[in-house]
């Protein structure tokens, strides 16, 4: 999961080298919390026209976690 969003995310802005990707597991309740760090003028182009480009990262994001039987909570953070 941490390596798709991180091609995605990394495609998008123009500061590639900002980008930073983390996961973390909750075994018991089977799911990721995944941490996007971007540049501060990237935040803008994650986040897109009234949230359509971060809500489109969460629905493939949902996609794969419905295949992998987990939940996944996606949040950004400007580095």
């Amino acid at each position: 999961m941490k390596e798709l969003i991180s091609f995605i995310v990394s495609n998008i802005v123009n500061n590639k080298e900002s980008v930073n990707v983390s996961e973390t597991d909750q075994s018991p309740t089977n799911s990721k919390t995944i941490l996007i760090k971007v540049a501060k003028e990237d935040m803008g182009i994650i986040i897109g026209k009234m949230g359509k480009t971060i809500n489109s990262i969460r629905n493939i994001a949902k996609a794969k976690s419905i295949k992998d039987n987990t939940f996944v909570d996606i949040q950004i953070k400007e580095s």
